[in-house]
C-alpha cells in the first residue's frame, strides 16, 4: 500500500509539472469578461478532514471577485471552477492536496465552427501538509493565490469597475 501512495504521490506531482501556472499570456482571453459564476467542485471525504467546505471556499472566491468589481452571477455562462482533491492522511499524518483554478468559458473550434466550452486561463498546484489540521489553510491561501492571480491577469486586460 504505501508503494502506491509514493507512486500516485509521484504522479501527480509529475502531472503537475506540465500545467501552467497562473499564465499572463492568456490574459488577452479575458478582455470584457464582465461577470462569472464560481463553481467549486464537490469535495472528497479526504479534502473534508481537516474541516474545509465548500461554503467556505464559495464565500472566500465570490467575495475576492466581487471586491476587484468581478460581477458574479450565478447565471453566467463564464464560470471560474475550482477543484480540491486530496490524499491522505498518511500514517506519519500527512495530507497531499492538489488544487485546481480554471476559467471555462464559450469557445468555437476554428477548424469546425463548433461552439463548446473551453478552459481558457488556469492554475494548479500540489503540496503536501503536514497534518490534516493544517490543511484547510493551506488550500484557502492557495486558492485565494490562484484567484489573485486571476484577477491580475483580469484587470491587466479590464478597467476597473
Amino acid at each position: 500500500m504505501r508503494h502506491k501512495t509514493v507512486l500516485l504521490f509521484f504522479l501527480l506531482f509529475l502531472s503537475s509539472q506540465f500545467r501552467a501556472n497562473a499564465q499572463s499570456v492568456k490574459a488577452p482571453s479575458l478582455i470584457g469578461l464582465a461577470e462569472l459564476k464560481v463553481v467549486i467542485e464537490d469535495l472528497d471525504d479526504n479534502a473534508k478532514v481537516g474541516g474545509l467546505t465548500v461554503s467556505r471556499l464559495q464565500t472566500d472566491v465570490e467575495l475576492r471577485l466581487r471586491q476587484a468589481g468581478l460581477r458574479v452571477n450565478a447565471t453566467a455562462l463564464e464560470f471560474l471552477h475550482v477543484r480540491v482533491t486530496a490524499l491522505g492522511p498518511t500514517a506519519a499524518g500527512e495530507v497531499a492536496w492538489k488544487v485546481d483554478v480554471e476559467l471555462q468559458q464559450p469557445v468555437i473550434i476554428m477548424r469546425t465552427k463548433e461552439a463548446t466550452t473551453g478552459t481558457t486561463w488556469d492554475a494548479s498546484s500540489i503540496a503536501l501538509s503536514s497534518s490534516p489540521s493544517f490543511m484547510p489553510l493551506n488550500v484557502t491561501v492557495k486558492v485565494r493565490d490562484f484567484v489573485d492571480a486571476f484577477l491580475n491577469d483580469w484587470l491587466s486586460v479590464n478597467a476597473k469597475r
